[in-house]
């Protein structure tokens, strides 16, 4: 199958960008973030710079899904919207990572949702699993969990995911922030 790069002519074609995860409430924020306005309906349109774009919102498991193959298919880039970085959410985005097929949907981002000044992120210790917050002034320091007392360097949230996911370098992970566009 051909991948789908980007439409032909930016002024005439619209961009199709499937905004994936598995928080229905965080994917439809960063919509009405992007948008100005809240989804109605099942996509929302909006323009940037030249580029005409059609933003859909695709939630869950995607083996759960019998639409989901059909709509990546159809997609011209995609974002996979991650909030938490605890196993069990890192481990349901992996299974959407590892659906997409990365024959057709390129351009891939990986979004790190998060609260205008939030200082934190949520993780789970690499030995144990115990849920952790870890501040972002802490990363690269070092860590011990408080249930197993592993000592650990403190990752960055998109270090984390892009280690978890095994992320190639092509795929940029970068911070969505709610409130700025």
């Amino acid at each position: 199958m051909e991948a789908k790069a980007q439409p032909v002519d930016s002024k005439t074609a619209t961009t199709q960008v499937l905004m994936l995860g598995v928080q229905k409430e965080i994917i439809l924020a960063c919509i009405e973030v992007v948008c100005g306005q809240a989804l109605t309906g099942t996509k929302a349109h909006t323009r940037i710079e030249d580029w005409d774009v059609e933003l859909s919102p695709l939630v869950g498991d995607p083996r759960l899904n019998p639409g989901w193959l059909e709509a990546i298919r159809d997609a011209h880039a995609a974002v996979i919207l991650v909030r938490h970085l605890d196993l069990a959410s890192l481990d349901k985005i992996k299974a959407i990572y590892r659906r997409l097929p990365q024959e057709t949907i390129r351009p891939l981002s990986i979004g790190l949702f998060r609260e205008e000044g939030e200082l934190d992120f949520k993780m789970s210790c690499p030995a144990c699993g115990q849920k952790l917050w870890v501040r972002d002034s802490d990363v690269g320091k070092q860590g011990r969990c408080p249930k197993c007392k592993w000592a650990f360097a403190l990752p960055s949230q998109a270090a984390h995911v892009k280690t978890h996911l095994t992320l190639p370098e092509t795929v940029p992970v970068i911070s969505v922030l709610k409130s700025s566009p």
